[in-house]
């Protein structure tokens, strides 16, 4: 019985802990997407920022449509071989004023020059000034791109949402059937004390009405 009890305890405790990370990172990626939209650049939490890459300028080192983890950055004194997010300034290109991440080829008076990492990229036409550089790369956040992946799909947001309440579900029927069983065990006990306290009454009766007659015959 104990040991059932703690199987129980233990699934409800994973259950919520389940629910609460779910909810933590829809609302992370939420909140992270929405500030970088409204602001133009990325939304820092002590410093760092999430970014999601969509092309597929920087691979190998960045796949496309993937999480980046970057560090805020001032853009100033940054050795050549640094990747950097910094804000496009090339007329010429359909994401002029959008965020850009590729690294840093080398550097003069007139900015840093620029480059993906992908073998068909061509140096940016345009240097990067630092005042333009917002963040240097970090690190590659696979999980998160994976998830990234999924979410971005109408289909996928569907089956990762039913496979939530799918696994939230079997987690918590163990406990459902359980609390309906002690309902019903609770009920059929109760049931049981109410006739026997019935009969008890009923026989306490026939009792008082026997002592009247034997009380009526003397």
């Amino acid at each position: 019985m104990m040991e059932s009890k703690k199987k129980h305890a233990a699934k409800r405790v994973l259950g919520i802990l389940l629910a609460v990370l779910f909810v933590l990172l829809l609302l992370a990626l939420l909140v992270n997407a929405f500030l970088s939209k409204r602001e133009g650049k990325p939304a820092f939490l002590f410093g760092y920022s999430l970014l999601w890459v969509q092309t597929e300028s920087m691979e190998p080192t960045i796949s496309a449509r993937s999480y980046i983890l970057v560090h805020a950055s001032d853009g100033r004194d940054l050795p050549d071989g640094t990747v950097i997010t910094y804000i496009s300034r090339d007329e010429s290109s359909p994401v002029c004023g959008s965020l850009v991440t590729h690294r840093i080829l080398s550097h003069d008076a007139a900015g840093y020059h620029t480059k993906g990492d992908h073998t068909a990229s061509h140096p940016d036409p345009v240097p990067v000034a630092p005042s333009d550089i917002v963040a240097v790369y970090v690190t590659n956040l696979p999980v998160l791109s994976v998830l990234g992946r999924i979410f971005a799909s109408p289909v996928g947001l569907i089956l990762t949402l039913a496979f939530f309440l799918a696994t939230t579900t079997f987690l918590y029927i163990p406990d459902i059937i359980s609390a309906l069983k002690e309902d019903k065990d609770g009920k059929t006990a109760e049931e049981e004390k109410e006739k026997e306290i019935r009969r008890r009454v009923e026989e306490e009766i026939r009792k008082l009405e026997e002592a009247d007659r034997k009380g009526e015959k003397k």
